[in-house]
């Protein structure tokens, strides 16, 4: 986006994304505000990337969570009320894709200020396109919240490229 990007209260935004991920997952972390690398980290087993258009200047941005699988499972049991190992693969990215979806809500009007923000559908990111899509937008934050070494990340795109 451009230089006129106003700077945002980004613990205000880490405090909401602990609190939201506390009512899908059961589970209370904390979200970091942490410096985006310039190679995109690790792709997760189940990542998504939500795209969301700025209606005043029709700016294209998005929001990426990657979710590692015991995340997955977490979120997932505590979401379908079963243990984990009763849960299928298909219910593990319905509850990802949920998360995506409750984590869009956060992150739009954070980068619209007042403005009306237009959410997509989350997408399910692949290797390829999640490397050409971070290499090719504006990564202006990227929250992380680990717990016992499992790393739940939240990839703010402030200018996202064409989608391939």
């Amino acid at each position: 986006m451009p230089d006129s990007t106003p700077v945002r209260n980004t613990a205000q935004v880490a405090a909401r994304l602990a609190r939201e991920w506390e009512l899908l997952s059961g589970e209370s972390r904390v979200f970091d505000l942490v410096a985006a690398p310039s190679s995109a980290p690790p792709l997760a087993e189940f990542s998504y990337l939500m795209p969301l258009t700025l209606f005043a200047n029709q700016a294209r941005c998005g929001l990426g969570v990657l979710i590692q699988r015991k995340d997955a499972l977490t979120v997932a049991a505590n979401m379908f009320g079963v243990l984990p190992h009763e849960i299928p693969d298909e219910d593990l990215k319905d509850a990802c894709s949920e998360v995506c979806n409750v984590f869009s809500d956060c992150i739009a009007m954070h980068l619209s200020g007042n403005e009306d923000v237009s959410i997509g559908l989350p997408l399910m990111l692949e290797a390829q396109n999640y490397e050409k899509i971070y290499r090719d937008s504006v990564v202006t934050e990227i929250y992380q919240s680990c717990v016992h070494s499992t790393h739940l990340l939240v990839v703010v795109f402030d200018s996202l490229c064409q989608l391939p």
